[in-house]
Order: structure tokens, then sequence, then C-alpha cells
């Protein structure tokens, strides 16, 4: 049930609700990336102190089909254990770059690249430059999100192998922390 509240919630649109500032506040603690060195070589994999993930590297083959998986896990409340609220294997990752995403989780995910980097078109070829600088989740872009961690998979998989991105962290509604009693 919790999960089903979560999802509802998280797939109204911002053109629903507008823009929102400073109702959030996402703070990353972790990110971790896992790859197949036959496919990909990871130059960089980093966390900045502003909550900025920075991800680099080149391509060791010629990619002309891939997938991509995304997975949001949350926590019901901070300490307790998570659950997954969206989960989406095997999309197809050329037409995850070339066309709008329906979903909206999966909009919300493309955009947040989009607001700083150029999506490339498959097909990929060998020593491609995969540069994805300054991603930065944008609280203000979700209706409503509880105090809670999270974790956020991403999975870019070429012949079951390939890339997987973890990044965790903490939500915090900043609203509920300016009352006063």
């Amino acid at each position: 049930m919790w999960s089903l509240l979560v999802f509802g919630l998280l797939v109204v649109t911002e053109s629903i609700y507008g823009r929102r500032t400073n109702r959030y506040s996402f703070s990353l603690s972790n990110i971790s990336c896992t790859y197949s060195a036959e496919i990909v070589e990871i130059d960089k994999c980093l966390l900045d102190q502003s909550d900025t993930v920075t991800f680099a590297g080149h391509l060791r083959k010629d990619i002309d089909k891939f997938n991509i998986s995304i997975r949001l896990d949350m926590a019901k409340e901070k300490g307790s254990d998570m659950f997954t609220v969206f989960n989406i294997e095997n999309m197809d990752g050329c037409e995850f770059l070339s066309k709008d995403n329906k979903m909206n989780f999966v909009y919300l995910y493309k955009k947040m690249i989009l607001d700083s980097n150029k999506l490339p078109t498959c097909p990929l070829r060998n020593g491609f430059k995969i540069n994805f600088e300054r991603l930065k989740m944008d609280p203000n872009r979700f209706p409503y999100l509880p105090d809670t961690k999270f974790l956020i998979k991403t999975k870019f998989e070429v012949e079951k192998s390939g890339v997987t991105i973890k990044v965790t962290g903490n939500i915090q509604d900043l609203k509920k922390r300016r009352v006063s009693v």
C-alpha cells in the first residue's frame, strides 16, 4: 500500500503542480560504479560536496543496441527497510535516448541528465566519450516526498554486461523543518 501511495505521488507531473521552490532537500551520501572493462573504461565516478554526480569514461567497442534499467528504492521512514517504488528493466537504451518518455519517473530521470548534458544518439562507436557532469536532482520537480532515504540504481547493459551506477541519499521536507512549537 505504501509503495502504491508513493508511486502515485511520483507520477503526478510538474505541469499539474507547477514549479515549487525549496520544498525539499536532497543530500547524496554515496555513489558506486561497477563496469565491464571490455565494454567501457570509467575515468570518473564522483559525488562532490554540492551533491552533484559526475560520471565519465569511454567505450571500448561499438554499441548498436543496449538496454537501460532504472530502479528507485525508498524507506517508509528513516531507519526502516527499503522497498522498491519504481523498477523498469531492459528498456531499449537507444529509444530512451531518442524519444520522449511517457513514464514520469523516466522523464524526470532523463530531464536530470539533460539539464547539464547533451544526450548521444545510437549507434555509439568505439572511443565514444561518455561524459555526464553536474547531475543534480532538482527537488522542485517532485510534488510530494516524505523525509526518507533512497537508492537510485541505473544499469546500462550490452550483452549481459555493462555499467551499474548506484546513488544513495536522503530527502528532507524543509517545510517540516521550519515549523516551531
